[in-house]
């Protein structure tokens, strides 16, 4: 039996279920097993191999979860936080010596872009247009206070003049400033199955969100989008599902960030017709998978809090 380890599936209970339905209904001799650091997340009362690996140090949790693979003769890994890819290489000699597949960014791809300022540069330097970036003296408000590194809207900030920037600049250890652009935001969900091999680019519209989640979205496949979204696939040294989130204002589109892993929002794709679910255990498998799909136009999807109990 195969097995597929997805890591840290934080409140991904929706793809949890569907990648569980898919095996299910494909016949693939596999399973799914999903690993948390918190474990009182949502996720595990849908997984149906759960294993709870708290964070007590970068050295201790490494170990935790080598030995995780090896026990359960894991053959392939999914991130679902960024900052996973970073345990991940460091546990890359023991991954390629026992043949585990990473569905994700080479490290080279990754350190560039999960770097917010070496990604904005990278993506002008191949033609694509970005928010302006500031030194601390030249900002220009208002304006995107942010870390250098991370993810998940942690210690973001929109500032509106130079007395909120003195007051809040200190907190983040490496600042990064990015113009504000008043527009429309859109996450478009991404799909390559080799390095620079895009095949899917399912736009969707950011209709209201709560941190960097968005919770009311519509799907919206609009030619350009997808086409801009190809070609930056087309630059990424990346293999299974990734989102690019970007910012339309005068019909212009800006991207603002690259995201080396499935979206937090990836249901409404996967509803509206996108098998993203499908194309990763096809792919942690080694098989090939039909991208040749009907999407829904115009979905909307509007989610909910709802408790759990166990």
């Amino acid at each position: 039996m195969q097995t597929i380890l997805f890591l840290n599936a934080r409140r991904r209970n929706f793809l949890v279920r569907s990648i569980q339905d898919y095996i299910r209904s494909s016949g693939y001799d596999c399973r799914l097993i999903v690993c948390e650091s918190d474990p009182y997340d949502p996720v595990r009362t849908v997984s149906e191999h759960f294993f709870h690996i708290p964070f007590d140090g970068r050295e201790p949790y490494l170990k935790s979860l080598e030995n995780l693979i090896r026990t359960e003769k894991v053959n392939a890994i999914v991130a679902w936080n960024d900052r996973d890819y970073e345990l991940i290489f460091a546990l890359q000699q023991f991954l390629d010596e026992t043949g585990v597949v990473v569905l994700g960014p080479s490290k080279a791809c990754f350190d560039v872009v999960y770097n917010k300022k070496t990604c904005s540069d990278f993506l002008l330097q191949n033609q694509f247009l970005v928010p302006s970036t500031f030194s601390e003296e030249s900002a220009v408000f208002p304006l995107v206070l942010k870390p250098e590194k991370g993810s998940g809207s942690v210690d973001v900030y929109t500032i509106r003049d130079r007395q909120e920037l003195d007051a809040y600049i200190r907190k983040i250890r490496h600042p990064f400033l990015q113009e504000s652009i008043d527009g429309t935001h859109y996450t478009v969900d991404m799909f390559n199955t080799a390095y620079r091999n895009p095949a899917a680019a399912i736009p969707r519209k950011r209709l209201k969100v709560h941190g960097s989640e968005s919770l009311v979205g519509q799907i919206c496949m609009h030619a350009d989008i997808i086409d801009l979204c190809l070609r930056i696939g087309r630059i990424l040294d990346v293999v299974g599902a990734f989102n690019i989130q970007l910012i339309e204002r005068d019909g212009s589109y800006y991207v603002h960030d690259i995201n080396l892993r499935v979206s937090g929002s990836c249901d409404l794709t996967i509803a509206a017709g996108a098998p993203l679910q499908a194309w990763l255990v096809d792919y942690a498998m080694g098989k090939r998978s039909s991208f040749d799909v009907r999407i829904k136009d115009k979905m909307i999807m509007s989610k909910y809090y709802e408790p759990c109990f166990f």
